[in-house]
């Protein structure tokens, strides 16, 4: 399968402005009519009506050539001339309004739905921004827009491609649709219920103060309400299962193909227990590697998408990463789904780093180990020299409380003093430190 570097110009029909301002007034709008886009109006690559312009049928007729037609698409021709909208049925027959750039993509070259996908890509919206005209306002034109770099696939390959991506692009649309249904169902409820006060045996209930006989007007601090009704919820035993990640290099040559290891661990293991399987699972990675694992198959797959999808590929996993729709499959061998993410920088000979936590999957913790170092320490009132190695950790304060946090990073510290209690295998797990 091989791709073309063309641009925008080279796949479309016709790329025009909107009406200038001495064509289309302010006067000529009215309430009702045709709807004529603007760029207001081009919110997450749809066309939103919510305050959208209007004009009557004679206009439209007057500027009849700034008709849309399904599969065009608009762009902002000021400010943020990175913002683009796909036209649908819905919007055939609407004007092209005045700060809107109109492109009409060649169907026997191109797929518009393909060519929009590769037009929201964060390098291509980049290359738009970074070829703007203006210094205190960004602005486009025909010129800018024509040369816009694009690789194309041949047509049946867009449209297969086209084909996958659009059932995600569906299941996104309704799971969002959904959601908001849900939020309206449960604001309508509680309006109901909690304001009109017409809750199930509300023709019965006496009034008092405001409020039903029988209810307390309390803070919701000191209410199980707070805590989302505790008495009902399943209490927490701790995690079942741990996930450690750490990337393993085959040689310390230049080149070296590197490879991720995944290791689950049920909490209960000793220092060395962990040191058997860890070790373990180098070897098998190193010396007695005999092909891919399955987390490098995974990523195989994923670096094998076509460039010009990579970053929308990559947006798609962060959004289903962001709403728990990911395939078990995929949590399963994700390097990024883990407990915390491990580096040994010792092995490269230079000191431990502060490493950045990924946004995408859920690793709360990142730890890079570096080289050991002889340094002073004061024992039994004299000076001795001791091997030490430094580590560097970086945690994401999101995943739990600061108390909670302030508690671990005590627990952290006492074994850290005392490294022999790793030894003891630990009786069960707890859900709080003490």
């Amino acid at each position: 399968m091989s791709w073309e570097l063309k641009t925008l110009g080279d796949i479309s029909i016709s790329i025009q402005t909107g009406p200038f301002g001495s064509q289309l007034h302010q006067s000529d709008y009215s309430e009702e009519g045709t709807p004529v886009v603007m760029p207001k109006d081009l919110i997450g690559g749809k066309i939103s009506e919510e305050t959208i312009a209007r004009v009557s049928s004679e206009h439209v007729e007057r500027l009849k050539r700034h008709k849309i037609i399904e599969g065009d698409i608009l762009y902002s021709r000021r400010g943020d001339v990175g913002r683009c909208a796909f036209t649908t049925e819905r919007e055939k027959g609407w004007l092209c309004g005045t700060g809107c750039l109109r492109v009409t993509i060649d169907r026997k070259i191109a797929d518009p739905r393909f060519v929009f996908f590769q037009l929201q890509k964060s390098e291509t919206i980049g290359w738009v921004i970074n070829h703007a005209v203006g210094s205190t306002m960004l602005n486009l034109n025909t010129s800018i827009l024509s040369d816009v770099p694009i690789e194309l696939p041949e047509l049946p390959i867009q449209e297969k491609i086209i084909k996958y991506l659009s059932a995600y692009v569906d299941l996104i649309e309704n799971n969002k649709k959904q959601i908001n249904l849900l939020e309206e169902a449960a604001q309508r409820l509680y309006k109901e219920w909690f304001v009109d006060l017409r809750f199930p045996g509300y023709e019965e209930a006496e009034i008092v103060d405001g409020i039903p006989k029988g209810w307390n007007k309390t803070s919701i601090l000191d209410n199980d309400v707070f805590c989302l009704s505790k008495s009902r919820l399943k209490p927490f035993d701790g995690e079942k299962e741990y996930y450690a990640s750490f990337v393993v290099h085959p040689t310390l040559k230049d080149g070296s193909v590197e490879t991720t290891i995944k290791l689950c661990f049920e909490g209960t293991e000793t220092i060395l227990e962990i040191a058997d399987k860890i070790n373990e699972a180098i070897a098998r990675e190193t010396t007695q590697r005999i092909g891919e694992n399955d987390t490098d198959k995974l990523m195989r797959i994923l670096m094998s998408i076509p460039t010009p999808l990579i970053s929308l590929s990559i947006n798609l996993l962060m959004w289903m990463d962001k709403h728990n729709m990911l395939p078990k499959a995929i949590l399963e061998l994700s390097p990024f789904h883990t407990s915390a993410f491990f580096t040994n920088l010792k092995s490269l000979g230079i000191n431990h780093v502060f490493h950045h936590v990924y946004n995408f999957g859920t690793t709360g913790m990142f730890f890079a180990f570096g080289k050991e170092k002889m340094i002073p320490v004061i024992k039994k009132n004299e000076v001795v020299q001791e091997k030490h190695m430094g580590f560097g950790m970086v945690s994401d304060e999101r995943f739990c409380d600061g108390l909670y946090f302030a508690l671990s990073l005590r627990q952290l510290r006492k074994y850290m003093r005392d490294p022999a209690l790793l030894e003891t295998p630990l009786d069960k797990k707890v859900e709080d430190v003490e």
